[in-house]
């Protein structure tokens, strides 16, 4: 078929000095499914592992974050969260199952948790699990429901919790230290990279250690301060 013009040209795109980009970017590249970000790295040999090491270890610290998170949770200071709950598994048809999968639990009053069972059936399970997980806890069953009442805290009591919480903020630091040793090696093996390109992401890598410690010591000085409050 004769060419009639380019108004009748199936594709449109910016005149720019370079041609060849952009037919690859606005007409080769659409035609054949392939985005041409990824070709044009690759021709210019932009080396991405940098960056895939960064995006893989914050990930991993931002894990480490979470799980000292998880860990706080299950302290309890004298107010009541279902999330003290987390870890009682109940015995559900022979699978051991989290008791947010099998109940409610809400919080009626400061000290008081409620687990409505979706099954009546799963009210006696429910109870004998709580006591087995030694939490400190001891349920009453309250008709289709159990009442969860937590004891007010001593003194003592609350500085151990505080130092169980200070072991978790310690243990998760130690963690995002982990993390951080492990990206500086993967950067030192990655000969494709100048060394000056090595020191400047190792100085990324430790921005985003400190930052992560940091997120830790502010969670961790939430939690004393909720632990020791009266």
């Amino acid at each position: 078929m004769k060419y009639r013009g380019p108004e009748k040209f199936p594709f449109t795109f910016p005149v720019t000095k370079n041609f060849k980009i952009c037919f690859e970017k606005h007409i080769l590249c659409p035609v054949l499914g392939v985005p041409w970000f990824f070709t044009y790295i690759s021709k210019c040999r932009i080396n991405l592992k940098p960056l895939l090491i960064m995006s893989e270890y914050s990930e991993k610290m931002n894990k480490a974050i979470e799980a000292t998170e998880r860990e706080f949770s299950k302290i309890r200071a004298g107010q009541a969260s279902p999330a003290i709950l987390n870890d009682v598994r109940i015995d559900y048809y022979g699978t051991p199952t989290p008791i947010s999968q099998v109940a409610k639990v809400s919080v009626p009053e400061p000290r008081m948790l409620l687990v409505s069972p979706w099954e009546k059936t799963m009210v006696d399970p429910i109870e004998k699990a709580i006591l087995a997980a030694n939490i400190g806890l001891t349920p009453m069953k309250d008709g289709n429901c159990i009442r969860v009442t937590l004891p007010i805290l001593t003194t003592e009591r609350r500085q151990e919790l505080a130092k169980l919480a200070r072991k978790h903020a310690e243990e998760g630091r130690v963690a995002i230290r982990n993390i951080r040793r492990d990206a500086n090696d993967a950067l030192k093996k990655n000969k494709e990279l100048p060394e000056d390109e090595v020191k400047k992401q190792q100085d990324e890598v430790q921005k985003a250690t400190d930052k992560a410690i940091a997120e830790i010591d502010r969670l961790l000085a939430e939690k004393e301060a909720d632990i020791l409050k009266v």
